[in-house]
């Protein structure tokens, strides 16, 4: 018996604040050497990538939409994950390799503030951003008008305040195990939402467009515009479903674990789990830039231009097509004329052509 109480003694995490965290260097080593590895690979690109984004959009007033405040929430947690959640998250996993007690129980405690947090933060944002996808659509012309940059940054101000009670009272009220339970929850909820916001997003869009292909015939000028912003509203909501798809496909697995330990309690087995999952967490947070630069013209473009690539043609790739088919315009007309008297052998050959001319009319 007393051998017993030795081996589950060996089981519980000697930190003040993290006693119900179940440690044991020996079975843990592998996992900590390699997502202490895999975490330290992504600390600078997170950090660069994300400032890169927040730059791009703090530079550019026409990035300083309604909808770029969430996506600039985003990138700001992302950043921190990179500069505080990895590096902390490392340190915490390193100092039990070493054997290092004091840094390993305050770079716990750091781990587990800062992903709880950060984690809690992008799950909201990546909620809200599906839910102002659907109100672009369905309030259309009255969006503007009730969704502005200082609303939506008084919700993601309420984001961060929720988050930063949950995580201190996870020290101090709150146990793992609750933690877990209101987890799951959060995740499951907010997953339902956004998967409701994208069905009722297609039913919309889908109802646009054959609204737009029945105007067809009778098109105004002003509906040329309005089939404009549609390709744009479906490009940029098609981006957000790939930030999305693969913002879940990281976070599923933690569901998973979270989901095991709330029926079964934590183990080794779901510990060495949970490090791989938080992992693969803060991972997509240092490959969301790709996506934006990707998918977002905007966005990718006012990145070239902070290293001073300024020669970078800002039209749109739908309205550059549109533009592409039509006819050459009176201003065209008129330039071209001036392009061929700039040209001096061109210029030669038509005084050429005046002086025989006027040598014929003599």
């Amino acid at each position: 018996m007393a051998a017993e109480n030795r081996s589950e003694a060996v089981y519980v995490n000697p930190c003040r604040f993290m006693t119900d965290s179940i440690e044991d260097p020996d079975y843990l080593y592998v996992h900590n050497l390699i997502c202490s590895i895999l975490n330290c690979l992504f600390i600078l690109p997170g950090i660069f990538g994300n400032v890169l984004v927040i730059l791009a959009v703090w530079k550019t007033p026409s990035l300083q939409t309604s909808s770029n405040v969430l996506l600039l929430s985003l990138a700001a947690s992302d950043l921190a994950v990179g500069s505080l959640a990895q590096p902390s998250f490392s340190a915490w996993r390193i100092s039990q390799i070493a054997g290092n007690l004091k840094v390993h129980c305050v770079a716990g405690v750091m781990s587990e503030s800062f992903g709880w947090l950060l984690a809690g933060v992008s799950l909201f944002t990546i909620t809200a951003i599906s839910c102002e996808r659907f109100l672009a659509v369905h309030l259309h012309l009255r969006y503007h008008d009730i969704v502005t940059r200082r609303g939506i940054a008084k919700v993601v101000s309420s984001f961060w305040l929720i988050w930063i009670i949950i995580t201190v009272l996870r020290f101090f009220v709150v146990s793992r195990k609750i933690l877990r339970i209101i987890a799951v929850n959060f995740l499951v909820i907010t997953s339902a939402i956004m998967f409701m916001a994208y069905i009722m997003i297609y039913k919309l869009v889908r109802r646009h467009q054959i609204q737009i292909r029945q105007q067809c015939f009778s098109r105004s000028p002003g509906d040329n515009s309005k089939s404009i912003d549609m390709v744009r509203y479906k490009r940029s909501t098609i981006t957000m479903l790939y930030i999305l798809g693969f913002f879940l496909f990281c976070y599923f697995p933690f569901l998973v674990v979270m989901l095991v330990e709330v029926a079964i309690g934590e183990t080794l087995q779901t510990k060495a789990a949970y490090l791989y999952t938080v992992t693969s967490i803060f991972i997509n947070s240092a490959l969301n830039p790709l996506i934006y630069c990707w998918r977002m013209m905007e966005i990718r473009v006012a990145i070239l231009k902070i290293f001073n690539f300024s020669n970078i043609n800002l039209i749109e790739p739908e309205k550059r097509f549109i533009i592409a088919k039509k006819p050459p315009s009176v201003e065209l007309q008129t330039i071209q004329p001036s392009l061929i008297s700039d040209n001096p052998g061109v210029h030669d050959s038509n005084e050429f052509i005046n002086f025989t001319d006027s040598q014929r009319s003599g």
